[in-house]
């Protein structure tokens, strides 16, 4: 079921409900609800203040990068609910989990997560449209003001990364983040600054590469 809220934990589950999006089976699906009794709401996230741990017994909950996986799994499960109606809770409980966690995480993230890229916090688009073709329009514009804040702050700075001074992670999020916003000036200094971060060495697997995984203890400017 996972080590935690993070890319290497509950990105597995984000991954086999994406998979039930498109070619549901109702024997995964089931499985996917007891992940979420059993184990999310259990012990990843806290079932009143939906606060995300880190790892279920590392109380870390101010890292918003976990809240994006979270709700982007709940977001996938009503996906699965709206189309198939195979889930055993209603599709409104996930598309309320998953807007209610990305409130929780606007709420409570360190200041420096808010101001980088999230890996996959375009689904916050996603869910935007989501309300506003149900005509909950209060929700929509509670959670695009919000959002909007955030990428006020982002598009304010370079290098566009995230938690680390040249990681590569928050490059999707600004570029989702120019598409709706239609900032082309920003998009092309994200061009540059993917191009300027390029791999030089004399390796196949590293030349050209931008993973950066060391500058979360070093600065190689």
């Amino acid at each position: 079921w996972g080590t935690g809220s993070y890319e290497g934990g509950i990105c597995d589950a984000y991954f086999a409900a994406e998979k039930n999006v498109l070619f549901p089976d109702a024997e995964e699906i089931a499985a996917l609800e007891e992940y979420v009794d059993r184990y999310l709401l259990r012990y990843l996230q806290d079932p009143e203040t939906l606060r995300v741990n880190w790892f279920g017994y590392r109380k870390a909950e101010t890292r918003s990068y976990n809240y994006v996986h979270v709700a982007n799994f709940y977001y996938s499960m009503y996906r699965i609910a709206e189309l198939y109606g195979m889930t055993r809770y209603d599709k409104w409980r996930y598309l309320d989990l998953a807007a209610r966690t990305l409130d929780v995480m606007f709420g409570v993230s360190r200041a420096m997560d808010l101001v980088v890229g999230n890996m996959g916090i375009g689904v916050v688009f996603e869910i935007l449209q989501t309300f506003r073709r149900i005509g909950s329009i209060d929700r929509y514009f509670e959670l695009k003001l919000k959002f909007m804040r955030c990428m006020a702050d982002i598009f304010a700075d370079t290098p566009y990364a995230s938690e680390c001074p040249y990681d590569n992670t928050g490059y999707e999020a600004v570029m989702r983040m120019c598409i709706a916003r239609g900032e082309k000036q920003v998009a092309l200094d994200l061009a540059h600054i993917i191009a300027a971060n390029k791999g030089n060495q004399p390796l196949w697997w590293w030349n050209g590469s931008d993973i950066r995984w060391w500058d979360a203890e070093f600065d190689f400017r």
